[in-house]
């Protein structure tokens, strides 16, 4: 009887996992390289690769790491809705790094802008390009690969 109540309570355990949404983690869970960046004149940005986007559930995290290997690290909320990424940071009065408005040959944003709305423009299971208005209101091209 003890055996059984056991293997009853193990199977149960075992049922429940950790898994939420049904085990689906979404397409992008895991790490993200920002490979290139392209300017509003469609031409290669002065970019250096050094930047990653890394998502699990609602959290992600934005990561640059320079020649040195120094890295810095920005943590925030992000959501897809209707082919937009909108990656949400903290209050700007919060010391953070700043990464997106800090990408070497990248677009230009306000210090104090903590919303980014990205429009997914192409996407297959291991690459993204995504766009988005700097300051001025000219579109900056991102490509992304799944690492």
């Amino acid at each position: 009887m003890k055996t059984r109540l056991l293997l009853i309570f193990t199977l149960l355990i075992t049922l429940a996992g950790c898994t939420h949404n049904n085990g689906d983690i979404g397409s992008w869970f895991g790490t993200w390289h920002i490979e290139s960046i392209t300017n509003p004149d469609g031409n290669d940005a002065a970019y250096n690769g050094s930047a990653f986007m890394q998502f699990q559930s609602t959290v992600v995290c934005l990561r640059a790491v320079d020649g040195l290997h120094n890295e810095r690290a920005d943590y925030g909320r992000w959501e897809e809705v209707d082919n937009t990424l909108t990656i949400t940071l903290p209050d700007p009065n919060v010391a953070y790094d700043r990464v997106l408005q800090t990408l070497p040959g990248g677009p230009e944003f306000s210090a104090e802008q903590t919303a980014f709305h990205f429009t997914i423009t192409a996407r297959t299971t291991t690459t993204r390009s995504l766009q988005i208005p700097d300051a001025a209101g000219k579109q900056w091209t991102l490509f992304l690969k799944k690492q």
